[in-house]
């Protein structure tokens, strides 16, 4: 997993966006490799496999060498052996002990290995063995949790690119529309067909829409540097000739039917992870109860004197057994512990429940929403064909001397926000789908 997560970041962000187009199935799949939240994931499921692990080598036989060294001249010595047995020197006093009693200086060396093997804490290996498991498992379930939620948030951010994008195209044609009705209004007015007025109101109208397009630009490339955020680019790397997809590739989509959604929190990935996470704490408590049962433990020691006998020949002393430990009385640290772990237990178990309430109160908010946003779509198209009809219809009035110039800038402002509001709609429709499709755990990348 890890040397995919290292291949995938490597291609993922030196061979990244440059002009061109992104599509946002190429959006999504670099947003689960290269975003920050997937990366941080894997390292996080990495982290616990090692735990893992390590919990497991605990409860393994352990080799330990120590070894001394100790050089004494014939004072420390006297010294030493005088306090060891007490009236050696009574009858012989301390000139025949320095002269020749002892040797002048005592070097003394000494190797010992142990083994140990831990036998039983009262069954604490065992409880920690399937924490360190149910943890890894609510990991990996998280890490594809981030997954989705990565896709997610990359395919809103695509979304919010395509509408900002959109806006900045409505922003152009208007502006080019009413420059055009400005030039109109000029040759109009030179031949008396249009008051000075009409000519001053399109010069007004020309200077606030550049000022329009100029506020919409920055929206889309605010909109760029989030997407690309999404999938773990810098806003270095931003390339404002990068293209996406337009909003009629996604009428495909929508053109499929409405999605049939049902209220299921079972394959929920949170719900899953949450309930391993539960079995984690029932397993807590009883490592809290096993602080209360015997430790039994055995080893087995060999030790050999001499510096010259690095690896013992015949001079060889062990020692085999076993040791048995029983907390009496703890302080009260046991008992305690126990209820503090009991208490986080009770915790987790109301945490889960209040998140499957969530789930289904949430789920039931998507449905609700998610068919009235359908509906829409459909009631937004018709109106934005009807009002691109009734801008031709105007200006061709307009154009007559049938209609004023207010006339015709009141429907232009209901057609730019009619085509900006179907836009909105149908990804708004869409993104309700695959938030669905992210609660029960379906979400995929786009094809």
């Amino acid at each position: 997993m890890l040397l995919k997560l290292l291949i995938a970041l490597v291609l993922g962000l030196y061979g990244m966006v440059s002009g061109g187009m992104l599509t946002l199935s190429e959006a999504e799949h670099k947003a689960i490799t290269c975003s920050y939240e997937m990366r941080a994931a894997y390292a996080d499921e990495q982290a616990k496999e090692w735990e893992k692990l390590n919990a497991a080598s605990s409860y393994m036989p352990s080799v330990a060498y120590s070894g001394s060294f100790n050089r004494m001249d014939r004072n420390a010595l006297i010294n030493y052996m005088g306090s060891q047995m007490p009236g050696m020197t009574g009858g012989m006093g301390t000139e025949g002990l320095s002269s020749g009693a002892f040797p002048s200086k005592m070097t003394t060396v000494n190797h010992s290995i142990t083994l140990s093997q831990p036998i039983s804490n009262g069954g604490g290996e065992i409880f920690a063995l399937r924490i360190a498991r149910e943890t890894k498992k609510a990991i990996e379930l998280q890490l594809k949790e981030s997954e989705l939620n990565a896709i997610y948030n990359t395919r809103k951010a695509y979304f919010d690119c395509i509408i900002a994008m959109e806006q900045q195209e409505a922003a152009k044609d208007d502006l080019s529309w009413t420059q055009q009705n400005l030039n109109k209004a000029k040759i109009r007015h030179q031949g008396g067909g249009v008051p000075l007025t009409d000519v001053l109101q399109w010069e007004s109208d020309v200077a606030r829409k550049e000022n329009n397009l100029a506020v919409a630009y920055d929206s889309y490339r605010t909109s760029l540097l989030n997407l690309l955020h999404s999938f773990g680019m810098t806003a270095e790397k931003l390339d404002t000739s990068l293209e996406l997809q337009s909003y009629e590739m996604f009428d495909s989509w929508y053109a499929k039917g409405c999605a049939q959604m049902t209220i299921s929190i079972d394959s929920n990935l949170q719900l899953q992870a949450l309930k391993h996470y539960t079995k984690v704490a029932d397993e807590s408590k009883k490592i809290a109860i096993s602080k209360y049962l015997p430790n039994l433990n055995a080893f087995v020691t060999a030790n050999w004197p001499m510096a010259e006998d690095l690896v013992p020949e015949g001079n060889t002393g062990w020692m085999v057994g076993m040791s048995l430990d029983l907390t009496l009385f703890s302080g009260f640290r046991n008992g305690t512990n126990f209820r503090k772990v009991n208490y986080e237990y009770q915790k987790t178990v109301i945490d889960e429940q209040k998140i499957i309430n969530q789930l289904k109160v949430n789920l039931e908010r998507i449905k609700m929403f998610y068919k009235t946003a359908y509906d829409g779509v459909l009631a937004a198209r018709i109106q934005r064909n009807l009002m691109d009809k009734q801008l031709q219809l105007m200006q061709e009035r307009y154009d007559g001397g049938l209609v004023n110039q207010s006339e015709l800038l009141e429907v232009a402002l209901s057609l730019r926000m009619a085509r900006v509001g179907y836009i909105q709609k149908l990804l708004e429709c869409l993104l309700l789908e695959s938030e669905y499709l992210r609660n029960i755990g379906k979400l995929e990348v786009a094809l």
